[in-house]
């Protein structure tokens, strides 16, 4: 090599060194913004999954619209409420027909409308005409970074089974206060006719709280398991238990039926004015005296079934049909005609008091079992 290509050459390396430094500090700044970016994006790319997750976990339907109205985006869960697709992207809502097929959502447009506006929230209850579903859809504005409102967000959470509580909780409501209209008829109408065959009021009050203790011990049996009806041998002891519980003075046995819960309470009225009749002048009076309760369903004619219940007094004195005919017998009488369109038969025989009670099926029994 000669002297004057040994300059150059050093030359030039003199020349190239501080361009090669600059060239490396900026690709060191490329990579390192390079490297932020990438975490910026995988930053934003998990956020977007999670925030993705969370709306698909919470079952939230989320239907964003710009300000004309028309859709930009939606959640998996508005498509199973609505049936949108690919092809209502960018199109108005007022266009989507099938919405207002499927859910009542009062005036839609409006509402929208309203939110874009005067940019506050919007709350409505809407149901699928189906009946199916119901939800709480509220409208809210779409703002940017910078608080510009540049659409609306509409969301519907399901309420079906919340709704379905409340529709249960309002028909237990109602039903209530029907039964204690009921209740309180039945005790005023007690107390009258107590009062009326009552010679003083030292006769009434026994007479009179005897029958709504058996009246309580009646709803309270069946208000057990919230209302529901009742097996027969249970209402039976229910109210003979008091009387003829000692010493076993007193059998049931018949089929396994359930009595529906607004025949028990007449039934059960039934069956304490005939204990209490039995202990103040049958079998109960005396202390070898029994009731053998028995009863089934049996053909009523025409096609029809009957509820029949025998009541068999034993032991007691010797009984005679009444002068006149008492309370007691009048109660009993009267509930199985008017509550429960029923008769009853009363034979005073030498042995004993013989009560029979037919009852069209229906309108006593839910259920029975061989």
């Amino acid at each position: 090599m000669s002297h004057r290509d040994d300059d150059s050459h050093r030359m030039y390396r003199e020349q190239s060194l501080p361009v090669t430094d600059t060239t490396r500090g900026v690709n060191e700044k490329l990579r390192s913004a390079n490297r932020d970016l990438t975490a910026q994006i995988e930053t934003l790319r998990r956020n977007g999954a999670e925030l993705r997750n969370l709306v698909e976990g919470t079952e939230i339907g989320a239907l964003f619209l710009d300000r004309d109205m028309r859709i930009r985006s939606y959640t998996q869960t508005v498509v199973a409420i609505f049936a949108l697709g690919p092809a209502d992207y960018g199109r108005p809502i007022g266009e989507i027909a099938h919405w207002l097929e499927k859910v009542d959502l009062v005036d839609l447009l409006a509402d929208l409308g309203r939110a874009l506006e005067q940019g506050m929230a919007v709350e409505r209850s809407v149901r699928q005409r189906t009946g199916k579903h119901s939800y709480l859809m509220r409208i809210l504005p779409y703002r940017t970074s910078e608080g510009a409102i540049e659409g609306v967000l509409i969301t519907f959470v399901d309420v079906t089974a919340m709704a379905a509580v409340e529709e249960q909780q309002r028909l237990l409501v109602a039903e209530l206060n029907h039964r204690v209209r009921n209740m309180l008829q039945v005790v005023i109408g007690l107390a009258h006719q107590t009062l009326r065959r009552s010679q003083s009021l030292l006769d009434f009050e026994p007479a009179f709280m005897g029958r709504m203790q058996a009246l309580g011990r009646a709803y309270e049996l069946l208000s057990h398991d919230g209302w529901s009806n009742v097996p027969m041998a249970q209402l039976l002891a229910t109210q003979l238990d008091p009387f003829a519980s000692e010493g076993n003075r007193y059998t049931g046995a018949g089929e396994r039926v359930v009595i529906a819960s607004a025949a028990a309470l007449s039934l059960g009225l039934v069956l304490y004015e005939l204990a209490t009749n039995a202990t103040k002048y049958g079998a109960l009076s005396t202390a070898g005296g029994k009731i053998d309760v028995s009863w089934q369903l049996a053909d009523g004619g025409s096609g029809s079934e009957e509820f029949v219940l025998l009541w068999q007094e034993s032991g007691g004195p010797p009984v005679r049909p009444p002068g006149r005919s008492g309370f007691g017998t009048e109660l009993v009488q009267r509930q199985l005609h008017y509550e429960l369109n029923g008769t009853a038969s009363m034979d005073f025989e030498p042995g004993g008091l013989r009560v029979t009670l037919a009852i069209p099926a229906r309108h006593v029994v839910v259920e029975s079992r061989s």
